[in-house]
Order: C-alpha cells, then sequence, then structure tokens
C-alpha cells in the first residue's frame, strides 16, 4: 500500500513563480472594457486554479527569453476564498445583499462533499490561512504581470499537491456540469 509523504493541507513554496494552489492575500482585481474600468474587487484571499504545467512552462520560456511565445499565459485563473465567518453571514462580497447560511449548509461545505458550489480550505494559523470557502460561481481571470507584481507582498502559502487536484477536479467538474431542462412538465 502506499503512504502519501503529503501530511498537511499546506506548504510554503520559496519558487519565483506562481503556482498552481498559491494563496495570496489582499489582492485587488480591476475589471474593465474599452470604456475603462468598470468594476474593482478587494480579495482578502484568492487561490490560484491555472494548471501549474502552464504556469511552469510561461515562467520557464520567459526566463530564458527565446523567440517563442507560444507557452506564453497572458490571465491567470483565480477564486476567491472568503473567510468562512463573513461568508456564513452573507457579508463576503461588498456591495451585495445575499442570505446567510444556516449551520447544517455550513456543515455540508466542510465536508466538500455535497455541495458541489464550494469547496472549503482548512484553517492552518500557522500558514496564515483562516477557515476559507470558496464559491465556485465566483472566478476572476488576472493578467500574469498584475500577479506577478503582487506576489511578493501578498503570497501566503500554497494548498499542497494532492489537495490542489482535488480542488481544481471539483472546480472543473462544477463548471462542467450539464444543466437539462425540467422534463417533470409537458
Amino acid at each position: 500500500m502506499y503512504v502519501s509523504k503529503i501530511k498537511t493541507p499546506y506548504r510554503t513554496y520559496r519558487k519565483a513563480r506562481i503556482c498552481q494552489g498559491d494563496i495570496f492575500q489582499d489582492l485587488f482585481v480591476s475589471i474593465g472594457g474599452a470604456g475603462g474600468v468598470y468594476d474593482e474587487f478587494h480579495l482578502t484571499h484568492s487561490v490560484v486554479l491555472t494548471q501549474d504545467c502552464d504556469l511552469d512552462q510561461d515562467f520557464t520560456e520567459r526566463k530564458a527569453k527565446s523567440n517563442k511565445n507560444d507557452k506564453h499565459i497572458d490571465t491567470v485563473l483565480i477564486c476567491p476564498a472568503y473567510p468562512i465567518d463573513s461568508f456564513s453571514a452573507g457579508t463576503h462580497i461588498k456591495n451585495r445583499t445575499m442570505s446567510p447560511y444556516v449551520k447544517g449548509a455550513l456543515e455540508k461545505i466542510k465536508r466538500n462533499d455535497e455541495l458541489k458550489r464550494y469547496h472549503y480550505l482548512l484553517e492552518d494559523l500557522d500558514n496564515g490561512v483562516p477557515d476559507l470557502v470558496i464559491d465556485f460561481k465566483h472566478f476572476f481571470t488576472i493578467p500574469r504581470d498584475v500577479l506577478y507584481k503582487q506576489k511578493n507582498i501578498s503570497y501566503v502559502t500554497s494548498v499542497n499537491e494532492i489537495y490542489r487536484e482535488a480542488l481544481s477536479q471539483r472546480f472543473s467538474n462544477y463548471l462542467g456540469r450539464i444543466g437539462l431542462p425540467d422534463q417533470s412538465s409537458p
């Protein structure tokens, strides 16, 4: 029987590049279009979901300063991770009114099994992580260069490999679900 060497959900990387599963705090994301910025978000915590192989290839190719740009990525996919207290109160997104979550729903979220829309990240204060909830309906792409500029001051820790793969799979399964029409009415 294989026994995993991964004993904790988090680890701190000393890499120069951004990795899948990196947790950042206090990121500022601006969303804009041709007319300029139309919304800004302060993300108390967020998790990188872009595949690690893509992040690695992008970093390696840019560092080598090759003439090839086919491995470059322009944006990084992140999901906000909300502190469970503000999430449960329904106050986790500024300027939005949401219903509070009842204790039973929070317990289901914490088990990461029944409510596929959410993913729970266990508190680990040694690594600077409070209890966090990711809502898969909320995700952003942030320009790669913007995230790299904020990396040194905003990086907290990283979700360990096996845990980040579980998170990534849950995210892709949620986005890939198929909504069928209601067949009960004629």
